[in-house]
């Protein structure tokens, strides 16, 4: 069975107020909005203990990693492998992520791409 789960990106309407210094010398507000381009990830269950990451979005870039225990968040595609290791799966999956906007964008993909991992993640474990 194939897992999908999906995010929408943000936009910031007040920005750059909740950093420093700016925050602390006039006090930080921001107001988002989320718009119609999303993250997508989808995954399924291996037989196995490996996992195979593709983010379709980074040139392509695929990973695979032997066991669970061999994740680590320093690694290529870090986020992905810090959320799955929080998770302790009980098998191998493959997961691929796909951003309808390049990271970088300033539309809050890095958070977008965590949430939308850990829908996933609930959906697949009935967390």
């Amino acid at each position: 069975m194939r897992y999908c789960a999906r995010s929408p990106l943000r936009i910031d309407f007040v920005g750059m107020t909740d950093y420093r210094p700016a925050c602390v010398e006039f006090g930080g507000s921001i107001v988002n909005a989320t718009i119609n381009k999303y993250i997508y990830a989808g995954a399924q269950w291996r037989s196995d203990q490996r996992l195979v990451l593709h983010a379709q979005d980074q040139d392509a870039r695929r990973v695979e990693i032997e066991t669970p225990e061999a994740l680590s968040p320093k690694g290529e595609l870090g986020l992905a492998q810090a959320i799955l290791r929080r998770f302790q799966l009980p098998q191998g999956l493959e997961m691929t992520t796909y951003s309808e906007m390049p990271s970088g964008a300033g539309l809050g993909s890095s958070s977008t791409i965590a949430t939308c991992i850990i829908a996933l993640l609930n959906a697949m474990t009935g967390s």
